[in-house]
């Protein structure tokens, strides 16, 4: 005898559609077990009714879209899915990017310091070299000489 049971889950090995492997409910359990580990066999809702369509159970067009939005959605999980990876990626790029900013912003910050220094140095020199130069042009004047 042939018996079917249909259940919110899937109770015992393999847990999911013999298709698709979905363990989403309902899950219809064709109470047959195969192999020598004794795996149940199991349809999702979406294969127990293309089946059933398939064999002329039921009427086929609100099942023609169901299968379409299905196909659909499952093409959006998978366009999410790789979205999400490119998110983590581009992630990953831009933390890699904003610490090279930052040591390159504190080169530049050290450069700045030391173009400040040699800036001081200059005016210090261009200061003693004034001085120096007035100092030379005064009338009492004169050079020392060893």
């Amino acid at each position: 005898m042939f018996n079917l049971l249909k259940t919110p889950e899937a109770l015992f090995a393999p847990h999911g559609c013999m298709i698709c492997g979905s363990g989403k409910g309902p899950i219809l359990d064709l109470m047959q077990e195969f192999s020598a580990q004794q795996l149940r066999l199991y349809l999702c809702k979406i294969h127990y009714v293309q089946v059933a369509r398939d064999a002329g159970l039921i009427k086929g067009d609100a099942m023609d879209e169901l299968l379409r939005v299905r196909e659909t959605l499952t093409a959006k999980e998978h366009e999410h899915e790789q979205l999400g990876e490119r998110f983590t990626a581009l992630r990953r790029d831009l933390e890699l990017l904003l610490a090279r900013y930052d040591e390159k912003e504190a080169e530049a910050e050290h450069e700045r310091q030391r173009a400040d220094q040699l800036q001081q140095q200059l005016n210090d020199v261009r200061e003693a070299t004034t001085a120096t130069l007035a100092a030379t042009q005064e009338p009492e004047y004169e050079p020392a000489l060893d």
